[in-house]
């Protein structure tokens, strides 16, 4: 998982909560998958404008930017439509990832419970 990808698992587990809380549905997979998958979506969109300039960087020729604002101001003036090219495939790519992903480790999460917490006293020494 990457680092974006971890900050949205946090939310995974709020949107599960509201899901839980209109009564959507009371299957517990379900919720998970539902969650699941409006996280990868809220994901694919918040990253995609970054994987195009990313994309376009990498396709460059050798010093055909200077650097990423370089490459951002290019695209801007291109449109900002462009950001959004390719979204559909990048949502079949990322979406059943990241939907497996989470439904993975929101189940460990679930059987193996969170990290203890330093600040609270848990695995501090006396000294």
């Amino acid at each position: 998982m990457t680092v974006g990808q971890l900050a949205f698992l946090d939310q995974m587990e709020d949107i599960k909560q509201i899901l839980l809380r209109i009564g959507i549905h009371n299957n517990e997979y379900f919720t998970r998958y539902l969650s699941s998958l409006i996280v990868s979506s809220i994901t694919t969109s918040v990253y995609q404008p970054i994987d195009v300039l990313k994309a376009r960087s990498m396709a460059a020729k050798q010093g055909a930017y200077k650097n990423m604002i370089d490459v951002y101001e290019s695209t801007v003036s291109q449109g900002k439509r462009v950001f959004w090219r390719g979204y559909i495939p990048a949502s079949l790519r990322l979406g059943p990832q990241i939907l497996i992903n989470f439904m993975i480790v929101d189940k460990l999460l679930e059987h193996y419970g969170k990290l203890p917490n330093e600040s609270n006293g848990v695995n501090q020494t006396n000294s």
